[in-house]
This record gives C-alpha cells, structure tokens and sequence, in this order.
C-alpha cells in the first residue's frame, strides 16, 4: 500500500507514478481491472501475463483479493493471484507485507508461516484487538482469551 502522504497519478494505460514526501520516485506498476470497480496493482513485468484472464474481487477474513474462477472436469477451481504470481504449492502461505490483498506487486508478497501470517490479522467487531469488544450492556470492555 502507498504510504498515505503520497500522490499517486495514473495514466491511462495503468502506469502509476507516486510522488512521496521526500520527492518523486517512479516505479513501473500496473492496474488490472477487477469486478465491483475494483483494481489491482502488479509489476510490469508481471501484467500482460496475468491480464490473460478475466479477474474479480473476492472478500476473505477481512480483506479483498484479487481471484479468478476456471472449470476443469467439472469442477471449478479458484486461483488468487498473488498464489500464481508467487507460484506457490497449496501448503505455502503468502504474505501481503502492508497487509492490502489487492497490492500484488513481488516486493509486496512473500513465503510465510501461518504464525507470522496471523500477527497481520486484523481485531474483530468493535475493537482492534483480537479478542476484545465493547459490551453495550455494561459498557465496557471485556476480554476473551485467544488461543
């Protein structure tokens, strides 16, 4: 995700130019466009392979992905891209590093075990920590344990 004191400029074929704080600085990304008017970035080197197929946007545990459908045999099968970009077996976990599933640039993905992936977890309900929510009847917090 582009910090949130950058401007980010986009042209009209997807190049995006992030201007920072610090002064401007180009990087070669692109958008490819996803259902519900959604976009994802990824590297140039990556978008004229991956706009082959046809994209949506798909929403899991919180956060929205870029996914597509395919059937084989009858049986359909889903592939989220930052799997295929990173070509990784059903047993490995990818990690989006600013936590944005539609930030699908290699410099933001990487290998990770499900523990490290867990610390990305976002809280749940009326607090941002796991475990904790507001009780309206007492007006306070309470605390489950998370194990």
């Amino acid at each position: 995700m582009i910090k949130p004191r950058a401007k980010v400029y986009l042209s009209l074929i997807g190049e995006v130019t992030c201007h920072l704080q610090s002064g401007p600085s180009h990087f070669m990304a692109k958008l490819i466009p996803l259902s519900k008017g959604f976009f994802t970035v990824v590297d140039d080197v990556d978008f004229e392979w991956l706009s082959q197929w046809s994209w949506h946007v798909k929403e899991s545990d919180q956060t929205w992905y870029a996914s597509r459908n395919t059937n084989k045999k009858g049986k359909t099968l889903h592939f989220k891209m930052h799997r295929v970009i990173m070509n990784a077996q059903p047993s490995q976990i990818i990690d989006h590093k600013d936590g944005n599933g539609l930030n699908n640039q290699r410099n933001n993905l990487r290998f990770c075990t499900r523990s490290e992936n867990n610390k990305n977890k976002r809280g749940h309900g009326t607090s941002n920590y796991l475990g904790v929510c507001l009780s309206k009847r007492k007006r306070k917090t309470n605390n489950n344990q998370v194990t």
